[in-house]
């Protein structure tokens, strides 16, 4: 099983549910783009398990309590052409 630990660094405001989690790109994404639901506020500085379901949804567990819930999503990148250093410092038409 694997775990995360989100870093107290992450805390939002006083009583806010609003922390950003995204884990490694061998895990689940949560985010409000991708689908995720945080159910609960995550505790910081302790490891949460991160548990594949049967419906193909991803939980972060703290215990028995289901931080958040969200689907796999992948991220595709595209490649962007670049100017050359000489080309950049062309005076533009």
């Amino acid at each position: 099983m694997t775990s995360i630990i989100i870093d107290k660094r992450y805390c939002g405001p006083p009583n806010s549910r609003e922390r950003r989690i995204c884990l490694r790109p061998a895990g689940p994404v949560h985010s409000r783009r991708r689908g995720g639901t945080l159910r609960a506020p995550p505790p910081l500085d302790k490891p949460l398990d991160v548990v594949a379901t049967d419906d193909g949804l991803w939980e972060l567990r703290d215990g028995a309590t289901v931080v958040a819930t969200g689907r796999p999503a992948s991220l595709e990148l595209t490649r962007l052409e670049t100017a050359s250093f000489d080309e950049d410092l062309r005076p533009s038409s």
